[in-house]
């Protein structure tokens, strides 16, 4: 795919950001205007960070104006005291859960986190917990609501509150899909692969998470749900990088692989890893099993038009106005991304469009 030079200067800096590896010095120097350019597409990717370390790879000629480095070094800054703030409140939260005798699994956001180089330079969102022994949400949500907690239900029966001043989320299934048939066959995913700790934060506070084979399928349905629905951005596709890259494919990529084939995703899993190859430089042993689209340019089309989730693209349509106007767009993006869906992922296409039809999306 052919890509603007903001674009390809964005990819390069967080290349370097979490490999270490210099950019192609081709690509500069920029001009003011562009590096202006550069820092808002960063900013809309929710990598403002992780571009701003990519920086300190680049020859001193060749950084942006004076003025922009403080800007983005400010911005900077602010991600990682959030970041910072946000680990203070899950280890709060998940001791309180502990107390209840509850077991809380640590899902995307701060748990991939730990897999980048600087794990505080990920932009984190909020916080999403899963419980996966029976009762355990119900109780949890009880508690929550015991404290005096205002708390909001979704469509897709997750709930959601503000827990310290941070979104709390808790999800009612471990992988976004959308077929029904699928719900058994994760279940037993769930009990062969299990749950490992991973230190989190500065402290390195231990916390469950999803196996590798389960936290890569997590991960690539997440991304999936969303590139047919309102869009992706770069965050996401860093947090699958950094997993291959942190955690050896022998370890795991056999059980991935055959979930992603039981799963019907495997021709997805194979776009994925073009975009992984092509974008972020990972080689073939990298990736949990080598297989990978000749092309990603299907999935970057979408990363590149809507950003975040989506929120880019959205802000420019001004939409999302009233929860009417929500599952309107939710329904248009769908359609507008149906030919990506139908090629990629048919059977969740199929099963999303169920749902939109009852209104669980």
């Amino acid at each position: 795919m052919n890509y603007d030079v903001e674009t390809q200067v964005l990819l390069a800096l967080l290349r370097a950001a979490l490999w270490k590896t210099p950019p192609d010095v081709a690509l500069f120097p920029l001009s003011p205007e562009a590096w202006q350019r550069v820092f808002r597409l960063a900013e809309e990717q929710t990598v403002t960070a992780l571009a701003y370390d990519g920086l300190d790879c680049l020859p001193e000629a060749m950084l942006p104006p004076e003025d922009l480095v403080m800007r983005w070094l400010a911005a900077t800054d602010r991600i990682v005291r959030h970041n910072r703030t946000m680990n203070t409140v899950l280890r709060r939260l998940c001791n309180a859960f502990w107390a209840e005798g509850l077991r809380p699994v640590l899902l995307k956001g701060q748990a991939s986190a730990q897999c980048y180089r600087h794990p505080l330079l990920r932009q984190a969102g909020d916080i999403d917990l899963y419980f996966p022994h029976s009762g355990d949400a119900q109780r949890a949500e009880a508690w929550v609501r015991r404290q005096g907690v205002h708390v909001e239900r979704e469509p897709d029966g997750s709930i959601y509150y503000i827990w310290c001043g941070v979104k709390v989320e808790h999800h009612p299934r471990l992988l976004d899909l959308y077929n029904p048939r699928l719900q058994s066959l994760v279940q037993g995913a769930e009990v062969h692969e299990g749950f490992v700790v991973r230190p989190i934060g500065d402290d390195a506070f231990p916390v469950e998470i999803p196996a590798p084979a389960l936290e890569m399928l997590m991960l690539s349905s997440h991304i999936l749900k969303h590139a047919m629905g309102h869009g992706i951005g770069l965050r996401q596709l860093c947090d699958v990088a950094c997993l291959c890259r942190s955690i050896p494919s022998a370890s795991y990529g056999e059980a991935f692989h055959r979930l992603c084939r039981e799963t019907g995703l495997e021709r997805w899993q194979r776009l994925l890893h073009g975009c992984l190859r092509d974008d972020f430089r990972l080689s073939a042993t990298d990736l949990p099993f080598p297989d990978a689209a000749a092309s990603s340019q299907a999935l970057m089309r979408i990363v590149l038009r809507g950003g975040n989730f989506g929120q880019y693209a959205s802000a420019r349509s001004q939409a999302a106005v009233a929860p009417w106007h929500r599952k309107c767009r939710t329904a248009t993006a769908f359609v507008r991304h149906l030919g990506f869906s139908l090629r990629y992922a048919p059977s969740e296409a199929f099963w999303m469009v169920a749902q939109l039809l009852r209104g669980q999306v």
